[in-house]
């Protein structure tokens, strides 16, 4: 199991919260990095404040494109209340509903992943999803807090990509239909923990690209945190980009607060500089492109997550100040924002 996918979580701290999350897009007729069906799974648990809830979740969210340009979407989330607090001893925990199996591999109720795999199922009254999926772990983690954040313990959480640039291999079926991976379906896989969940941010990956250079990904996120009582800092910002076999992080303080960023509900536009590259990135999505569900704070309160994997992707890539490429992804890109408001133009399904 990679060491920055181990659980944090120790059984009995309170005021905690724990996310694993998958996401992927098939690769349909037309090829890479156009609309076809996504899958997004989160693995949670959730410690409030005073001991209020104490759960572990599974969630399912699944889209699906039609030639009209509507998208089927479907949620469902499964929830277990965990039993009294126990104590994690190397690796192993033990809560009823909840897993831990001490060498990595996280189990709540029958849906279970590991170092390279996932599989399980999310089932509600009116619908069901199930996953059989494996992927070859990365071998470097992107981490996106800078380090100078989180010794002043500004940052309440730590958000990490274990696994940024993967390929899923396998099936997942939603209400009897089955879908296959085929000889793969490109997508990541993401960790986050913490005492808090920020203020509000905005978040996008991509790794299927109509490109000609060969693979590309990008990661990217921009973020406001709560620094006490009423006080929000100001945006911050984090991006990870793979091109031509280069890798370049942008994640230091520096970084942080020199990156452009600018988004809204379906937009984001940013701008990322380091040495002689520069990227110029823009997302665009539409409303019925976009799926809410609700994320519950470990102090109470809730936030609204508006997330689409079919959001539409353009990335020019500039060295020296001439235009190399222009990536571009047709509806296989992942994009959401995050909000303590409602957006009343989209309908929360969770």
């Amino acid at each position: 199991m990679h060491s920055d996918n181990l659980p944090n979580w120790n059984g009995s701290r309170e005021s905690f919260y724990e996310v694993w999350y998958f996401k992927l897009n098939l690769v349909g007729p037309s090829g890479p990095g156009t609309k076809s069906p996504a899958l997004w799974l989160r693995f949670t648990t959730l410690s409030m404040q005073g001991g209020l809830k104490r759960v572990a979740e599974v969630w399912g969210i699944f889209f699906e494109p039609d030639a009209a340009g509507n998208v089927n979407k479907i949620a469902v989330k499964n929830t277990a209340k965990l039993s009294a607090p126990g104590m994690m001893e190397n690796g192993k925990l033990s809560l009823g509903a909840l897993q831990y199996s001490g060498t990595g591999q996280v189990s709540i109720e029958d849906s279970v992943f590991g170092a390279n795999f996932t599989r399980g199922s999310v089932v509600s009254r009116s619908s069901e999803i199930s996953w059989d999926l494996s992927f070859e772990p990365n071998e470097f983690t992107f981490f996106h807090v800078p380090t100078a954040l989180t010794k002043l313990k500004l940052s309440k959480s730590t958000v990490c990509k274990p696994n940024v640039n993967v390929t899923f291999f396998g099936s997942f079926t939603v209400n009897g239909k089955r879908y296959e991976c085929g000889t793969g379906a490109p997508g990541c896989q993401g960790h986050i923990w913490g005492t808090r969940y920020a203020h509000d941010w905005a978040w996008a990956h991509c790794n299927s690209f109509e490109t000609k250079s060969g693979p590309a990904v990008i990661e990217a996120l921009t973020a406001r945190v709560k620094l006490g009582g009423a006080i929000v800092s100001p945006q911050m910002s984090a991006m990870f980009f793979e091109y031509k076999g280069e890798r370049y992080q942008w994640n230091s303080l520096w970084s942080a607060f020199t990156i452009k960023s600018n988004y809204d509900p379906t937009s984001w536009a940013f701008v990322a500089e380091k040495g002689h590259l520069r990227i110029n990135g823009k997302i665009d999505c539409t409303i019925r492109d976009l799926t809410g569900v609700t994320y519950e704070d470990t102090a109470g309160g809730f936030l609204y997550c508006y997330n689409t994997e079919l959001a539409s992707l353009a990335v020019s890539v500039y060295y020296r100040g001439k235009l190399e490429e222009t990536l571009k992804s047709s509806g296989a890109a992942a994009f959401e924002t995050v909000s303590r408001n409602k957006n009343p133009y989209v309908e929360v399904l969770l």
